[in-house]
């Protein structure tokens, strides 16, 4: 077990006084933890693992546009992404009747399985960094989903004027 004073080799790390390094820590090491255990057999990077990750909670076919728009994910990236997916079988790319520029993606029977095994460790980490909590789940979701529409809203409201 990983002791406060050896904290990612730097022993000032949870004496921060912001909250951005320690989501940023937590969401870092959720993608090491995730990513021990699968790239054994995938070697997934984290734009990979994401896109699995969504079409799986929302089980629906997204397009791509929904990815670079809605996820802050560029397209290029996006593109390059699901070709991966794709290639290795995970996810099927059909082209939108609407806009036949656009793609809509689905999981393939061997996403959704890699998609479970995403869940059920997803699981177990959540699990497990909540142990220590003295608040209530439904709390820090709250708190959580508060902070996240506020910071889409920065992004998206004021794109000329991010940093005010």
């Amino acid at each position: 077990m990983l002791k406060e004073d050896k904290c990612v080799n730097n022993k000032n790390c949870l004496e921060n006084k912001h909250i951005i390094p320690y989501l940023s820590i937590i969401l870092r090491s959720e993608y090491v933890y995730i990513s021990r255990h699968l790239n054994t057999k995938y070697n997934f990077g984290r734009t990979q693992l994401y896109v699995l990750r969504k079409l799986s909670l929302t089980n629906k076919p997204l397009n791509q546009e929904f990815f670079s728009k809605h996820c802050q994910i560029n397209k290029g990236s996006i593109a390059r992404t699901c070709q991966k997916l794709e290639e290795n079988d995970f996810i099927k790319r059909v082209v939108d009747p609407n806009n036949k520029r656009q793609y809509i993606i689905y999981l393939t029977k061997k996403g959704e399985e890699v998609a479970t095994e995403i869940k059920i460790l997803e699981k177990k980490w959540e699990n497990k960094i909540c142990e220590e909590y003295d608040g209530t789940k439904e709390e820090l979701l709250n708190n959580l989903r508060k902070m996240t529409l506020t910071s889409f809203n920065m992004i998206n409201d004021n794109r000329d004027n991010i940093y005010e």
